[in-house]
């Protein structure tokens, strides 16, 4: 190392160790002020994808029922609404009104100085993609986890977002069974209503003594009529029966390992000493910088004293001696290569 930058730190040895002293310190309160996270997990096996929704595709083939259970999911959480049902159902949104601010870090500060929010909008914040994740890992199995400010808080609001979740895959296929049902009873009235037009023109004809030809069509479409009313009737009694027994169906996935204690924190004292030992090295560097900055160039100053004080002296050297100016040239030989400015 050049001794120079030692002399220089030496000189201004508490300027250089105060950035490193501010950002290790910056870096403790960060590290040890955040509140800590603490991670609940669950596994879900999905044995079909969810009813009621369009299936998606990968790669032009058809997603497995895992990944459509995952997608789903995610658009759910996008939804203030669904959020807010866990929040509700589960402990999360009374942990939240009872702790308005949590730690004492930066960020804690800044929340407290621009107010933390309401309650429901911290229960919404936790709730979002920062907190919740999803993994499809086959192609029936998928991994929730949901990180919360307490183990009791993050087990619980995990299970009552695999219950929300449920429900919601429950009323999606009651949905989809209605929706056929409504359907086929609106082409039910359709050819029941053409049977019953048909048959006022059938009527009407008879009645004016019209052709037989014109009788004989209308009499075969009313029976193509009938025929087709007869089926729509037998499809829309069956969709009835179909969504009266969606109900009463199981899910579209069973929980194969269920939220459990104990929900293990996130990071922990080994990410705590990364923190602080990254601020420690940050101010370092800054420190070294400044030091670099503040040393002055000693290869410059000794370039400048041989090119400019040599010359000088023997330029005098020689107008002593001749009593007259000196050629430019012998003079820069006598100086031994040094440098004259003009």
């Amino acid at each position: 190392m050049n001794p120079n930058y030692i002399e220089t730190f030496n000189r201004n040895r508490r300027l250089f160790i105060l950035p490193v002293v501010v950002t290790t310190l910056l870096a403790f309160w960060f590290a040890f002020g955040t509140p800590k996270q603490y991670r609940a997990s669950a596994a879900l096996w999905a044995e079909r994808g969810p009813a009621g929704v369009e299936p998606a595709f990968v790669d032009g083939a058809a997603a497995t029922p895992a990944l459509q259970t995952q997608q789903l999911l995610a658009e759910l959480l996008t939804t203030e609404r669904f959020r807010a049902e866990v929040g509700k159902s589960g402990p999360l949104e009374s942990y939240m009104a009872a702790h308005p601010t949590q730690g004492f870090g930066p960020q804690a500060l800044m929340k407290t100085l621009r107010g933390s929010g309401s309650a429901e909008e911290r229960t919404l914040a936790a709730l979002d993609s920062k907190h919740v994740f999803t993994i499809a890992d086959g192609t029936h199995l998928m991994t929730l986890r949901l990180d919360g400010p307490s183990p009791t808080v993050a087990v619980g609001t995990l299970r009552a977002l695999i219950d929300a979740f449920g429900k919601e895959l429950d009323a999606l296929a009651v949905q989809d069974k209605l929706d056929e049902k409504d359907q086929a009873e609106h082409q039910k009235q359709i050819y029941a209503q053409a049977v019953t037009d048909l048959e006022t023109q059938i009527v009407a004809l008879q009645s004016s003594g019209g052709s037989q030809a014109e009788l004989a069509g209308l009499v075969k479409a009313q029976a193509l009529a009938k025929k087709r009313l007869t089926r729509a009737t037998v499809a829309y009694n069956e969709a009835k029966l179909g969504a009266a027994a969606e109900k009463t169906q199981k899910r579209t996935f069973k929980v194969t390992d269920p939220p459990a204690f104990p929900a293990p924190a996130i990071g922990g004292m080994k990410k705590s000493l990364f923190i602080v030992f990254a601020g420690f090295f940050a101010g370092a560097l800054i420190s070294f910088v400044g030091v670099v900055f503040l040393t002055p160039d000693t290869r410059r100053d000794k370039d400048d004293e041989d090119g400019f004080g040599g010359g000088e002296a023997v330029t005098m050297e020689a107008i002593g001696e001749n009593g007259v100016s000196a050629d430019l040239g012998s003079t820069a030989r006598a100086a031994g290569g040094g440098r004259f400015r003009r």
